[in-house]
């Protein structure tokens, strides 16, 4: 197996405001870090790693519903090791698509 850095991006989602009844659509940008045979499999491995992710947003993140939504690799670099402090695996960060 080889280790890839994934850029991931995301757009077409609408983010629930703390304290507020309104949605903002928003974008965003995440990299995961993953073992994979190769780039294709590593690619869709950290697609996959994202997309549950935000399946754990329910309520604060949605889908702007019809082919609006989606999630796709920006960039897959291939790495000798992933260093040696804990790999991180959560977290986007988050911008408006409106501006």
């Amino acid at each position: 197996m080889h280790k890839y850095a994934v850029r991931v991006e995301g757009e077409g989602f609408l983010l629930k405001e703390v304290d507020k009844e309104e949605e903002a659509a928003v974008g965003f940008f995440a990299t995961r870090y993953v073992e994979a045979l190769d780039e294709p499999h590593a690619t869709e491995a950290a697609v996959q790693l994202v997309c549950d992710e935000l399946e754990t947003y329910a309520g604060a993140v949605r889908s702007n519903g019809g082919e609006g939504s989606r999630v796709w690799a920006l960039e897959v670099t291939p790495l000798d090791s992933f260093g040696e402090g804990p790999v991180p695996g959560l977290g986007m960060t988050w911008f408006p698509e409106d501006e």
